[in-house]
């Protein structure tokens, strides 16, 4: 399995992060893509805010894209800092 990236964000904590593999078939090959993940509790934590307000936020459309692995819901780190970015004043 290939080392993860680091991450250079320090408002994160290196060990919350999750890895997920994706699988897919493009072109009749396989390729794996390994991506920095965050749990909706993790990103909870990491914007300060209660777990409710993050189920409040994908529920009205608010929150950073996510992708549903089983039950759980899993939100990419490049997403959730551009996210971040976006909601500079």
């Amino acid at each position: 399995m290939a080392e993860l990236p680091v991450c250079e964000s320090p408002s994160i904590n290196r060990s919350l992060a999750v890895s997920v593999r994706i699988h897919s078939r493009s072109n009749g090959s396989d390729w794996a893509l390994e991506e920095r993940h965050l749990t909706t509790r993790q990103l909870a934590k990491r914007l300060g805010v209660p777990l409710r307000t993050v189920y409040y936020w994908n529920s009205i459309g608010r929150a950073p894209r996510r992708i549903a692995v089983g039950r759980e819901v899993h939100y990419k780190l490049s997403d959730v800092e551009a996210w971040e970015d976006e909601r500079y004043v």
